[in-house]
């Protein structure tokens, strides 16, 4: 059984693009903590997580652990993008 399973919900409730993400994929800058841009496509030919979540939503702060671990085991192949809504 696989000790994951959080971030394996949170794969499937986020968007999850490959490296062979169709042409039409919409590029997008956002800053991150410190006002620095990133671009999805700076993460071309990797997989990429885009997870929005809000401070007062509680699933999307249960989730935060299991992702967190996540990005500790597959950081830097996997590319996480989080997406604060509040």
């Amino acid at each position: 059984m696989h000790r994951f399973r959080l971030p394996i919900l949170a794969l499937m409730g986020g968007v999850l693009l490959g490296a062979q993400a169709p042409a039409q994929t919409v590029d997008f800058t956002l800053p991150d903590l410190q006002g620095k841009p990133h671009k999805l496509s700076d993460y071309r030919g990797k997989w990429v997580l885009v997870n929005y979540w809000a401070t007062w939503c509680a699933p999307c702060i249960a989730e935060m652990p299991g992702i967190h671990e996540l990005y500790k085991q597959v950081h830097p192949q996997v590319g996480f993008v989080m997406i604060n809504r509040d």
